[in-house]
């Protein structure tokens, strides 16, 4: 499975006549040719043969009929497309795009004036007629900006359209990143006259700061005016979504996920993006069943619906993935914004851990008394930060591997060492655990010298203990230990868990902390009255959802994992026959491998903890899953096509 390492020869050569480096080195590919060929491997890169089973079998068949392309399928799919596309609801959004695309900008100055004059006004208002001790002066001050802000705008004569085509915005994001065209920002007709309208819309939004504050509704304009970008390319959606996830609250996301959803769905509809499905797919549906059923049959429905329902509508984020990318270049600009928002998110964790405020309380101060703070950053929580940084930590690591210029490489290692001190000062042992794993498991598949590697690592590890930071030696030798109040906290809610499954495997007790609060205290043991959750991934969907829940996830995933390394064996295959394969494979392979080892770390580390417990991270995994498979499918689609 792993890729020709580009080791200089003479380099390699030397290492082979060293005793112990040349003994080292065969033993190592001694092992990768037998695993080669080992059942373990096969089953995890025969994902085709699944894929053709699977085709064939009742589902598939029905999946397949879904999808014909006989002369009269295909007639009643474009007439219902036109119906569509020819509605009144189509036709009045096309004028209002229009409408607001061919304004003069001078048309927004007056909008952007009557606000932020009537918002001072309000201001004036409520503080010195109305005596409201607790306006803020930030509504004065934002007023004024706007003020400010329209004398540009008012004195510009350009036309919005082209504006925003001439723009970064349109220029870089709408035309280089989504594929609007530039005829796309020429202007379809004269500029509009009616600025009494334009200027009674600013009025209203001015007047609203009265009751709303005034940073607010530009925060909300600003988000309404991207809505039309939404509808025509829910790609530029889901992007959206994945960078700004660590940032926005949960129900905002979920607002803007469903939005996306909507959009791709009607896009569908009207025949301009298509649907598939596949195995794994398959599976993903299942749990997604469950998980709803979940909520509607609970020991405690009422509290476990909205739960339900939040996990389901996040976890369509999978199938949003899967089928909006659809090349290397969307891929390449989903990962980059991921990375820009690691970054963000990373550097924001290291301002906390040397100047920021202090968060303690998440871990046994006696034991761990040099450890003054663990970082947060934009989440609530050290555990949930090193949950969020795990998943794409390995990402950056690929895109270092892939890019061959020094001044890419330099930038990537930046977003990497801010990543990772971030997750050092996490001091998430579960987390740090959990990455530790996937960079072996990633080693392995990568490089066929691996092996050696480790066990030279293995001898040498005894002499860089003492110059390993005590602090962190200390902590992850911690792991296990039961005299740390964490980890007994955690094994005693395990036996109380374990038993509450005993009584409840078949069916669970609903989905959702509602659910568990209501049955866990009969089951807690003495002093752990009280627990939001199981501290563990597989105990609370077995909890959740009984064990038919376990396994529809584990296959689930199983299948999510087999996809890419099967993909990524392809590739590997082809490259050791002596095939030259462009960089795009390259590329693809690397970051399907870092986003499959990024989702392994994550899985590891719900062992010891309930990882899914967070909402945005939630979101995360599952966004991860769908970039993964949706790599995959790029590289099958390209190399070897298989009907799914």
């Amino acid at each position: 499975m792993y890729l020709k390492s580009k080791t200089n020869k003479s380099f390699s050569s030397k290492c082979r006549e060293s005793f112990l480096l040349g003994n080292l080195i065969t033993f190592s590919e001694y092992l990768y040719s037998k695993a080669a060929d080992s059942l373990f491997v096969k089953l995890l890169t025969d994902h085709d043969t699944s894929s053709e089973r699977f085709g064939s079998g009742m589902f598939g068949k029905l999946i397949e009929t879904f999808h014909k392309t006989d002369a009269s399928r295909i007639k009643m799919k474009m007439a219902f497309a036109s119906y569509v596309e020819n509605s009144f609801l189509i036709n009045l959004y096309r004028r209002l795009i229009t409408f607001i695309l061919d304004a003069g900008i001078s048309l927004y100055g007056n909008t952007v004036f009557a606000f932020g004059f009537l918002s001072s006004v309000v201001y004036i208002v409520k503080r010195y007629l109305l005596l409201d001790q607790d306006v803020k002066l930030s509504g004065l001050a934002a007023g004024i900006a706007l003020m400010l802000f329209s004398i540009p705008l008012l004195l510009s004569k350009s036309h919005f359209r082209v504006a925003l085509g001439e723009s970064f915005f349109g220029a870089y994001v709408l035309q280089g990143m989504f594929g609007f065209l530039p005829t796309d920002f020429k202007p379809m007709a004269e500029h509009n006259k009616c600025g009494a309208l334009f200027m009674l819309f600013g009025a209203s939004l001015g007047l609203l700061t009265f009751y709303i504050p005034c940073e607010y509704i530009v925060i909300a304009v600003i988000a309404l005016s991207l809505l039309p970008c939404i509808m025509h390319k829910p790609e530029f959606g889901f992007m959206l979504l994945a960078f700004a996830l660590p940032f926005l609250p949960t129900m905002v996301l979920a607002g803007l996920l469903i939005l996306v959803i909507a959009s791709f769905f009607f896009k569908v509809l009207r025949g301009k993006r298509t649907f598939k499905f596949d195995i794994c797919d398959t599976f993903v549906l299942f749990f997604i069943t469950l998980m709803m059923l979940g909520g509607i049959v609970s020991s405690n429905a009422s509290k476990s619906i909205e739960p339900a329902l939040l996990y389901v509508c996040f976890m369509l984020s999978y199938f949003l993935a899967a089928n909006l990318i659809r090349s290397t270049k969307q891929l390449r600009h989903t990962v980059k914004l991921l990375v820009l928002s690691l970054l963000i998110t990373s550097v924001y964790g290291l301002y906390q851990n040397f100047f920021g405020t202090a968060f303690a309380g998440w871990h046994d101060e006696e034991m761990f008394s040099d450890i003054a703070t663990r970082v947060i950053s934009t989440f609530e929580n050290p555990n949930v930060f090193g949950e969020y940084l795990i998943l794409l930590i390995p990402v950056v690591i690929s895109l270092m591997f892939i890019k061959n210029d020094p001044k890419s490489k330099v930038a990537w290692l930046a977003v990497l060492i801010c990543s990772c001190g971030s997750l050092i000062y996490t001091w998430s042992r579960g987390a740090w655990l959990g990455f530790i794993i996937a960079m072996f498991i990633y080693l392995l598949v990568m490089y066929k010298h691996t092996i050696a590697l480790c066990i030279l690592g293995l001898f040498s590890f005894p002499f860089m203990i003492p110059f390993l930071p005590e602090s962190i030696v200390n902590r992850f030798t911690s792991i296990g230990n039961l005299n740390d109040t964490s980890t007994n906290y955690r094994v005693n809610i395990w036996k109380a868990v374990v038993k509450m499954i005993e009584d409840t495997f078949i069916t669970g007790i609903g989905v959702g902390e509602g659910a568990f609060d209501e049955i866990y205290p009969y089951y807690s043991l003495s002093g752990i009255e009280s627990a939001p959750h199981s501290h563990n991934l597989y105990l609370q969907i077995t909890l959740e959802t009984g064990l038919i829940g376990l396994i529809v996830f584990i296959i689930a995933i199983f299948f999510i994992i087999r996809q890419c390394f099967t993909a990524v064996k392809k590739v590997a295959d082809i490259h050791n026959e002596g095939a030259m394969l462009s960089d795009d494979y390259k590329r693809l392979t690397y970051l399907t491998v870092g986003m499959i080892c990024g989702i392994i770390a994550f899985l590891v580390m719900g062992f010891t903890d309930y990882v899914w417990y967070n909402y945005r991270v939630f979101l995360m995994f599952w966004i991860m899953c769908g970039v993964a498979v949706a790599s995959a499918r790029s590289v099958r689609a390209e190399l070897c096509p298989v009907k799914y």
